[in-house]
């Protein structure tokens, strides 16, 4: 009878001791792979910037105006030359006639810092001029600088503002205020993140009393080659019916030819 009793109390001694060391080995060993970090909203914006390729790459795309009844217009060429595996990364956004002249053009440089940039020309030729506030129109269009450049990634002041869906994506929302160095009016945007693959699925911007002033919006996604990217935007000015598209045709790199393209996943109509 002793001995039961003995042999109970050291199990209950053992059974405390492991408890005790639980905390111990779960903060300390070098094998925790059950331990996720929490999401941040910097962490969410860095992880789609890092979808973005790093090798040098020129996107050929266009600016549509799609009416109330579904009618599309063709606008403007776009031009966009991509080298953010630079250091400083460059980017620039040339908007040519449909005739193919150039009539702006923006260059964003970036140092590793977070120091930008901005170059801006405009005219036939092109001239020197001052920079636009990114939340400008590019031209007479409802889509800015802002939706064209993607700067808003960039931007350090951002917060997580919880989940939500869209068109049937889980997704992570995010908060983001514009740095008052940059060329931009003060502006806050709301992101919607798509949870697993960290891709901007909606943009929108509110005013300060909450009301909706403008959405963009991923309308498709686009395989160009072994590239997955944005193959299609819309930006809608509220309450406007009138809406503006920004579609990527074909991607080039350097010393290569435009490759093969298919559509993907769409996210709506």
């Amino acid at each position: 009878m002793l001995a039961v009793v003995y042999l109970a109390c050291m199990k209950l001694r053992i059974l405390l001791l492991c408890l005790a060391l639980t905390p111990w080995v779960a903060t300390t060993g070098e094998d925790n792979t059950d331990v996720v970090p929490p999401k941040t909203a910097s962490k969410l914006l860095a992880d789609v910037r890092s979808r973005m390729p790093r090798e040098p790459i020129l996107l050929v795309g266009q600016i549509l105006r799609r009416w109330h009844n579904g009618r599309t217009e063709r606008l403007f060429n776009v031009d966009i030359s991509l080298r953010f595996g630079d250091d400083p990364s460059v980017a620039e956004y040339a908007i040519r006639t449909l005739q193919g002249d150039p009539v702006e053009l923006l260059t964003v440089r970036r140092n590793r810092d977070g120091r930008t940039t901005c170059v801006y020309s405009h005219g036939t030729p092109l001239r020197p001029a001052a920079v636009p506030n990114l939340s400008d129109p590019v031209r007479e269009t409802h889509m800015n600088w802002l939706d064209l450049t993607l700067a808003f990634l960039w931007w350090q002041d951002a917060t997580l503002a919880g989940t939500d869906k869209v068109k049937g994506y889980l997704c992570d929302v995010v908060d983001v205020r514009s740095p008052l160095e940059q060329n931009t009016e003060p502006v806050t945007l709301r992101l919607w993140i798509e949870e697993e693959y960290r891709v901007l699925l909606k943009v929108e911007e509110r005013d300060a009393s909450g009301q909706l002033l403008r959405r963009l919006e991923v309308k498709r996604f686009k395989k160009i080659g072994d590239e997955w990217m944005i193959g299609e935007t819309m930006v809608q000015r509220i309450p406007e019916r009138q809406k503006t598209l920004f579609r990527i045709l074909d991607i080039v790199r350097p010393s290569s030819d435009p490759e093969p393209s298919s559509d993907a996943i769409t996210t709506g109509p």
